[in-house]
């Protein structure tokens, strides 16, 4: 807050300021939590994507995170983080009034099915809503922390209850340089 003032748009997270962001990789927790993160990007891409990576070391794995400190005033509108593979965020502190992150579909006609529920679906042993088939909600729990294919778009909506609302999180993106194949065609 005191590099962006009253930009509610900027002065809720450390993405933007480089010094404040990398000054992390230099506290006691960091390397664990970089530890984790890297060996879960991983082994969810062999799992998930199917990708060869067992040349992969942590030292192979870009990881670029910052923290954000959301109160009833901030949000994020509709995004995605296409120049890399992996995001996601591990959520310290979060309470009641915490706002969900909400996914859209990336299937883009999943919108013009021919049945959806309009009844959203809420599932209490994972914390995930749906609203018939095309957005999901999911309310950040503490200590846990969400991956997801950068692709997907999603949003963080403004609290409705403003007086008592602070969410603090870390997000984070992960990618990782592909071995070079078939690299003897052109001059």
């Amino acid at each position: 807050k005191e590099r962006s003032n009253d930009d509610v748009n900027r002065n809720y997270t450390t993405y933007f300021d480089d010094d404040i962001r990398t000054s992390m990789h230099t506290l006691d927790w960091y390397t664990t939590f970089s530890n984790i993160l890297k060996d879960t990007y991983i082994q969810f891409n062999h799992c998930e994507f199917g990708r060869r990576v067992n040349h992969l070391t942590r030292q192979d794995i870009h990881l670029f995170a910052w923290v954000n400190r959301y109160e009833g005033e901030h949000s994020h509108d509709t995004h995605n983080h296409i120049n890399s593979t992996m995001s996601g965020t591990y959520y310290p502190l979060v309470n009641e009034g915490s706002s969900p992150i909400k996914f859209y579909n990336p299937n883009s006609l999943q919108g013009f099915a021919h049945v959806e529920s309009k009844e959203p679906y809420h599932h209490e042993e994972t914390g995930v809503t749906t609203n018939g088939s095309v957005d999901m909600f999911i309310q950040p729990r503490l200590g846990e922390f969400l991956m997801w294919p950068s692709y997907m778009m999603h949003q963080v909506s403004k609290s409705g209850d403003s007086k008592n609302y602070e969410r603090i999180s870390i997000s984070f993106n992960l990618s990782h340089n592909e071995p070079l194949q078939e690299t003897n065609s052109g001059d």
